[in-house]
C-alpha cells in the first residue's frame, strides 16, 4: 500500500555512510545514535587507486546494506569486468575495539590485490 510505503521512506536506517571530508578515498560508517543522530563507528578506506570512485561508493552501499539486514544489494557485475571481492578479518595481537577487515580484488591474474581497509566497532562487526 501506498501508507506502508510512505513508512519505510521515512524510516531511520540504523547504518549510513557518507565520504570522509579529510580523504577523498574514505568513507566514514555511521550509526544512528538516537537524538544524537549520526555518530561514526567505522570507516572504509579504498586502498586501490585505480578504482574508479563511482564503483567505491556502490560497495560502500553495500556495505551498509548489509549492516542493516537488507538483502537487495546492487548488481556490481557489470562494473567489475570479472574481479571477484575477497575478505579478510585481520586478527588483533593487542586489545583494539575495532575490527580490522582487508578486501582483496582478484583478477584472475596472478595473486589478489589489496583493493580497501574497512575498520569498524567490534560489537557491530560481531552482530552483522
Amino acid at each position: 500500500m501506498i501508507d506502508d510505503d510512505f513508512k519505510d521512506a521515512k524510516k531511520t536506517s540504523q547504518f549510513s555512510y557518507r565520504r570522509n571530508p579529510i580523504h577523498e578515498r574514505s568513507f566514514m560508517i555511521l550509526e544512528h545514535a538516537g537524538d544524537k543522530g549520526y555518530e561514526p563507528v567505522g570507516d572504509y578506506t579504498v586502498l586501490d587507486l585505480h578504482e574508479e570512485h563511482l564503483l567505491s561508493e556502490k560497495k560502500i552501499m553495500n556495505l551498509v546494506a548489509l549492516l542493516n539486514g537488507e538483502s537487495e544489494l546492487i548488481d556490481l557485475s557489470k562494473d567489475t569486468g570479472g574481479t571477484r571481492l575477497y575478505y579478510q578479518e585481520v586478527p588483533e595481537k593487542k586489545e583494539s575495539d575495532q575490527a580490522k577487515v582487508i578486501f582483496y580484488r582478484q583478477d584472475g591474474e596472478g595473486i589478489s590485490k589489496e583493493n580497501a581497509l574497512f575498520l569498524i566497532n567490534k560489537e557491530i562487526w560481531g552482530n552483522a
